[in-house]
């Protein structure tokens, strides 16, 4: 960068959520609304009409920490022996690919964490390195993370300022529907 400084994009930052709505059991995500959010898709390989064909198909979720990292879970990726088998896409509110604005990426490495156990998923979490930086905008930007200064794991830690916690994921909002979507847990009231 030559040692240039750049201005940071503004993280957590949704142009189109409402943080006033309570949401109890899941609802469907809006375009935009989860700016952080990131898809990965595997390659796979089905036979349809007496051949094979290849796809991509839903894999994981994950969430954008910088402009060339994603953080996620370590079991979604059993299988490293070819990262070309990975791509990651952002921008994305629904599944199929080919939607809208969407940006794609290659995975060029992939950080478990040294301790991640499979049959306990115990450090279940990695980072994903990009190829190529991410282009930030209004429906792709990064999720905030907390102040490393300040030990989270302490009990009489505070969430001081934080106004709502919820959880975000990839699924079906019925049962037999195709559209897998991205969607949204309200938490803010479940740690009272």
């Amino acid at each position: 960068m030559n040692g240039e400084k750049r201005e940071v994009e503004a993280c957590g930052l949704s142009t189109t959520l409402s943080f006033s709505a309570r949401v109890y059991a899941g609802e469907s995500a809006s375009r935009g609304a989860w700016p952080w959010m990131a898809m990965i898709v595997k390659k796979r390989y089905s036979f349809v009409n007496g051949e094979w064909i290849q796809q991509w198909s839903h894999h994981c979720g994950g969430s954008i920490i910088s402009e060339r990292t994603i953080l996620s879970a370590a079991h979604c990726f059993d299988d490293m022996s070819d990262l070309k088998n990975y791509r990651i896409f952002l921008g994305k509110w629904e599944a199929r690919l080919g939607l809208g604005n969407e940006q794609e990426f290659e995975i060029g490495e992939v950080i478990k964490h040294a301790e991640f156990t499979t049959h306990t998923f115990k450090n279940d979490i990695a980072l994903i390195r990009l190829r190529a930086p991410i282009r930030f905008s209004e429906e792709v930007r990064p999720v905030c993370l907390p102040d490393p200064t300040n030990d989270i794991t302490d009990e009489s830690y505070i969430l001081s300022g934080v106004a709502s916690c919820f959880v975000l994921g990839w699924g079906h909002m019925e049962i037999d529907v195709s559209v897998i979507l991205c969607k949204y847990l309200d938490l803010t009231d479940s740690f009272i």
